[in-house]
């Protein structure tokens, strides 16, 4: 399948360019390289999809994606946890409580989403410690990334699910408090 989905064709192409302008039939040879260049693409690339169903190339597999993004949560939990207990230091209980609540540790134990913080007249402490939370999260993916252990999908929407969530909390930290 990966040779079928190459472009040959248009390595051909790029050197048939390079040949010097006095090469005897050189233009000739450039139209020959790309019309094998166009071939080759729409004849691979219209057939693809049979190959691919020939070859019987597996779909992802939605229940190993779903356990490995919950393993990853669980590791970027633990480093949340890590981070607000360490940065937590001289914070009141209820807003360090609303912050576990609201952070993914929250949302992994099943524990009811908490109000808008926004009401909360000791709102800066909380965005405070939910960014310090999602840098320990985002630190924790990227070592996770960098030893390999989860595909690209379940990276991609852990760190989309934190990006989210630092947007969210930046734009509150922009607001006036009421």
């Amino acid at each position: 399948m990966l040779a079928w989905s190459g472009m040959r064709g248009a390595i051909t192409l790029a050197a048939a360019q390079t040949l010097p302008h006095d090469t005897p039939y050189r233009a000739e040879l450039i139209l020959i390289a790309f019309v094998v260049a166009v071939t080759t693409l729409l004849l691979q690339g219209l057939t693809l999809p049979v190959v691919i169903r020939w070859v019987k190339v597996p779909g992802d597999d939605r229940a190993r994606l779903r356990t490995e993004y919950g393993n990853l949560l669980t590791e970027l939990t633990a480093a949340a946890e890590d981070a607000i207990t360490e940065s937590g230091t001289g914070t009141e209980p209820d807003v360090l409580a609303r912050v576990r609540n609201d952070s993914l540790i929250g949302k992994r134990e099943g524990r009811p989403v908490s109000p808008d913080p926004e009401h909360d007249e000791r709102r800066e402490e909380y965005i405070r410690l939910r960014l310090v939370a999602i840098a320990a999260e985002r630190d924790a993916l990227l070592d996770a990334r960098s030893h390999g252990r989860y595909s690209s999908q379940t990276f991609s929407a852990a760190a989309r699910m934190l990006d989210l969530e630092e947007t969210r909390l930046e734009s509150l930290g922009d607001r006036p408090a009421h």
